[in-house]
């Protein structure tokens, strides 16, 4: 439960980082004053979708490798599976999702916060952990 949290986390710490940068680099703005909203909300979103769906895919992950080697999979498996909160978050608040709103530049800010989070939420499931499972 501990590697849980923690994990999350720190997958959670590193989007919220990877929205921000995107959106200096990107747009050239800051936060701001939305930085408590922006933050409370990413973290609910974070453990609600680490609980319900990347710890469920990480296990389906191990199970199809047979262990937690390449580490590849698990990181690959877990950025792709960025769309799903980022089309959350446009259901949320937009409410309808199409094809042309998970393209847009709009909600790529929440693709690449959700990608980073998967990504370092895959390499913190398999870090120290066995190559095959027992």
């Amino acid at each position: 439960m501990l590697r849980f949290v923690w994990t999350t986390c720190t997958a959670w710490l590193t989007g919220l980082a990877a929205y921000e940068c995107y959106l200096r680099l990107i747009w050239h703005q800051r936060v701001g004053r939305d930085w408590t909203a922006l933050s409370l909300s990413s973290l609910v979103a974070a453990f609600i979708t680490a609980a319900v769906i990347y710890t469920p895919a990480m296990l389906a992950v191990r199970k199809a490798v047979g262990g937690y080697k390449p580490r590849f999979c698990f990181l690959l498996a877990a950025a792709v599976l960025g769309i799903i909160p980022t089309a959350l978050v446009l259901l949320v608040w937009s409410g309808n999702i199409s094809l042309r709103d998970l393209i847009s530049s709009e909600s790529r800010i929440f693709l690449v916060m959700f990608t980073v989070f998967g990504i370092v939420f895959g390499l913190g499931y398999t870090h120290g952990r066995s190559a095959t499972v027992k």
